[in-house]
């Protein structure tokens, strides 16, 4: 909540606790004519001008107790939880300083007026103090609890408790109001028996319906306030259950509240604490393989399997490599391969093609097989796929002359066919992979590459999935003996 909305909250508060104290005096003033023979002959502007008393002496008190929630709240920042909750307790040590000052000084005037000291004017200052009490500590809870700062867990309270205290904080209102009237009926009876209702002139049915109308009023303000502090914890779940719909799992609730809010918030809390440390691991492992096979393992338990498919595979190697390292210090050979292995996963990601592995200053990467074979679309992205590389292969020489660092040249070989894609390794220590002879064809591709002078070149196999567009941009180089294999391979070389 932004700190004007926050202001604007308490200058309301501030206003009702000074309507209820502008309503309360005339009232209990009467209240106190009407109960109490010491305060009778002083009449009805003696008993205002104590209950007024009263009403400075908390402010100056309230003032004095709350000023460093007062000087948090002026920061329009987070507010820390444990001064929002210090709050009632510092109320109440103002309002029972103010009660007792404003005790001696009504004593002190009835001493002085050679009055009985056994008064009933505290009864009717206890009242007020008790019913400003209860509409403040309400008051400021829904003014004051949004600005709470995002707190630590706090500690569990068993659902019968929170049960009991949400079933007071509802019912105290009504109660207060009931013993408020009991009162009054008993000790007007009691007035009226020792001095007769003709002395007293007070306590009639119009004193009854007048005292019930202010704490009827009272109640309402009171059980308002109440109310639109539950409507703010029912936003702040609001809000915090959007974030989450966002995908922002940094998001967290405070959990000062009251009844089973705090409960509620405190799961919402754990909710997102989970969902972002989930997010932060398939990140960091996203890192390591793509992100389908990063989610694929984070959703199921974990097992060594693998399931046969036709997959298309393409092989990078940097050619003279070795060579050129032996040139280069090793904080520049680093700074090279990772200019290039960034700019060629971006190229990679891009087409959909997935990384499997970093081998030396070389890579290996595939085609995810989809649930139905598609081999057209498989072979075509792995060859635009090369085709992007060998492309920003050049923008990558550009920035390695700007650093003084040599040129790169790059050959690419792609071959498709029977593969194992799986997990493989131990508990301890996993890869997702693909196995296979058709891995060693691509490899072998690669490495003829260089003696058919082409920087890409693919097998019969994906040269026949692609379209007749594609097809014509590469020439046929015939049959080449591949080892390992023993029938020729016809290769097909790109023209770039």
């Amino acid at each position: 909540m932004t700190a004007p909305n926050v202001r604007r909250r308490i200058r309301l508060v501030a206003l009702l606790m000074a309507a209820v104290v502008a309503g309360s005096v005339p009232v209990l003033s009467t209240y106190g004519l009407a109960v109490c023979p010491v305060l009778l002959p002083l009449g009805f502007r003696f008993g205002c001008s104590y209950l007024v008393m009263f009403a400075v002496n908390l402010l100056v008190l309230n003032t004095l107790f709350l000023h460093r929630l007062t000087r948090a709240l002026a920061t329009g920042g987070p507010v820390d939880p444990e001064l929002v909750k210090s709050a009632p307790r510092r109320s109440a040590i103002a309002y029972l300083i103010a009660y007792a000052l404003t005790v001696v000084e009504l004593l002190a005037y009835l001493a002085w007026k050679d009055l009985p000291l056994t008064s009933r004017g505290p009864e009717v200052l206890a009242i007020m103090a008790l019913l400003l009490a209860i509409l403040q500590y309400y008051g400021t809870a829904w003014a004051i609890l949004p600005t709470a700062a995002t707190n630590g867990p706090t500690a569990p309270i068993s659902s019968n408790t929170r049960w009991t205290r949400g079933a007071l904080r509802v019912a105290v209102p009504a109660m207060i109001t009931a013993a408020v009237g009991a009162h009054f009926v008993v000790r007007s009876a009691d007035l009226e028996s020792m001095i007769g209702p003709a002395m007293t002139g007070h306590g009639g049915s119009f004193d009854m319906v007048q005292l019930l109308a202010f704490l009827l009023v009272w109640q309402l303000a009171v059980m308002a306030f109440y109310a639109a502090a539950e409507v703010d914890f029912a936003r702040r779940a609001a809000k915090h259950l959007d974030a989450v719909g966002r995908e922002d799992f940094a998001w967290r609730s405070a959990e000062l509240s009251w009844g089973y809010w705090p409960g509620l918030f405190r799961a919402m809390n754990q909710l997102s604490q989970g969902l972002l440390e989930r997010s932060r691991l398939l990140r960091g492992f996203s890192a390591f393989v793509s992100q389908r096979v990063a989610e694929e393992v984070l959703q199921e338990d974990l097992k060594f399997d693998g399931k046969r498919a036709e997959v298309t595979v393409l092989m990078a190697d940097l050619r003279g490599f070795t060579t050129l390292a032996e040139k280069l210090r090793p904080e520049e050979v680093v700074k090279l391969l990772n200019l290039f292995f960034y700019a060629m996963i971006e190229e990679l990601g891009r087409t959909g093609v997935t990384v499997d592995k970093f081998i030396g200053d070389g890579l290996l990467a595939y085609v995810e097989p989809g649930e139905l074979a598609q081999p057209a679309e498989e072979c075509t992205r792995a060859v635009e796929a090369a085709q992007a590389m060998l492309r920003r292969l050049e923008t990558v020489n550009g920035e390695l002359a700007a650093l003084g660092l040599p040129r790169l040249k790059l050959g690419i070989g792609i071959a498709r066919g029977p593969l194992v894609v799986g997990k493989i390794g131990s508990l301890e220590r996993m890869q997702h992979t693909v196995i296979g002879d058709t891995v060693n064809l691509a490899s072998r591709i690669e490495g003829l590459s260089k003696e058919l002078a082409a920087d890409l070149v693919i097998e019969h196999h994906v040269w026949g999935e692609l379209p007749t567009d594609l097809q014509s941009l590469f020439n046929d180089r015939g049959d080449h003996p591949v080892r390992g294999r023993s029938e020729p391979v016809r290769l097909y070389a790109w023209k770039g």
